[in-house]
């Protein structure tokens, strides 16, 4: 017979994806160590991952895997008095239960930035975090884009001459495209 993660009836348990990290239990923050917030950052995205990658990707030295015992202890000891077990099997790969990531949350306005707050933690998991990061931007950039390729292939009728200003890197050449696909 298999443990499986225990919750509290109606609790709700999220990790917030846009702005600052934080976890969220029925919309009330806890307070965590860094680590052990970037901990379930890495389970809730990359999904179970075995505990010498967990180790490596946050502290990289001889006593990281300790280091994470430690660290599960701690999580343990603040999350079991909210009715919450994330890791109640124990197993390896060690696999993230009852947290989930809030995707739905409307990214904050400003310079809202990915999971601030957690950069620095380790080499390893600010690589993580910058490829999360870029994966993030590229599919808010699609997003954009297709968005102002619809709105502009409804106004258009061909032949047509449009000027596409921007800096380099800005994704001109990609709308160019994209409206030139969508116009044949």
């Amino acid at each position: 017979m298999t443990k499986t993660a225990t919750i509290t009836k109606g609790r709700q348990a999220m990790l917030a994806v846009h702005g600052p990290a934080r976890l969220t239990v029925d919309a009330k923050p806890v307070k965590l160590r860094r680590k052990g917030l970037a901990l379930l950052y890495v389970l809730a995205v990359d999904g179970p991952t075995r505990r010498e990658r967990l180790a490596e990707i946050l502290w990289g030295h001889t006593r990281a895997l300790q280091n994470l015992r430690v660290e599960l202890h701690r999580l343990k000891d603040a999350l079991s008095p909210l009715g919450i077990e994330p890791f109640a099997d124990g197993s390896d790969p060690l696999s993230l239960a009852g947290v989930m990531l809030d995707r739905a949350a409307p990214k904050p306005t400003g310079t809202s930035v990915l999971l601030e707050g957690l950069d620095d933690i380790s080499p390893e998991f600010q690589e993580w975090l910058d490829r999360l990061r870029d994966t993030d931007a590229q599919q808010a950039g699609s997003h954009a884009r297709t968005a102002l390729v619809d709105e502009l292939a409804r106004t258009i009728t061909t032949p047509f001459v449009l000027v596409l200003a921007g800096e380099p890197g800005s994704g001109r050449r990609a709308v160019a495209q994209d409206l030139a696909g969508r116009l044949g």
